[in-house]
């Protein structure tokens, strides 16, 4: 039994360290475009002249992005002080969608899908990506893990699920 137990962690837990590789492994070579940096511009002048954006970055609609990664990333800088630690805080909350999912697919589905859900999100290109920036739209991953690990257990019909009188 403790074999199985050990089983049923280590690959979610191998997973998650996969991700995890591929996602800081040469995080240095990511390009420091407008749109990635903006976000940590706006948390630099809240910091330096208590500004509070209303407002987030001009789209090239001409629709402002809402100012919510600005407030994201002024948790790193307030801390350390570094554009760097805004990245790794962006990819270190990214992951926590890795092991959400995995936990996600074990509720909804079962144990083989949980694995194979999990590792195709760990090694996708275009999450991968997504988890490497720090424009509006980085923390897509782990809000959309997040979301699905909120609300579907909550749609569904399986008793498992199902609502206790005392819950309501």
């Amino acid at each position: 039994e403790s074999e199985m137990s050990l089983r049923r962690w280590a690959w979610p837990v191998l997973i998650t360290l996969l991700g995890a590789y591929v996602r800081w492994h040469r995080l240095d070579d990511i390009r420091l475009l407008w749109d990635y940096v903006y976000p940590t511009a706006q948390a630099q002048m809240l910091i330096a002249r208590g500004e509070w954006p209303a407002l987030g970055q001009v789209t090239s609609f001409f629709i402002s992005n809402p100012p919510g990664q600005a407030y994201v990333n002024l948790i790193p800088l307030a801390l350390f002080g570094s554009l760097w630690s805004v990245f790794w805080f962006v990819v270190a909350l990214n992951m926590l969608a890795v092991p959400l999912l995995y936990r996600l697919g074990r509720e909804v589905f079962d144990e083989r899908e949980a694995l194979i859900g999990s590792f195709l999100f760990a090694v996708s290109p275009s999450v991968i990506f997504y988890s490497r920036t720090t424009y509006s739209s980085s923390l897509i991953p782990v809000g959309t893990a997040l979301i699905l690990t909120l609300l579907l257990p909550a749609l569904s019909e399986s008793p498992k699920h199902a609502r206790h009188p005392h819950q309501i």
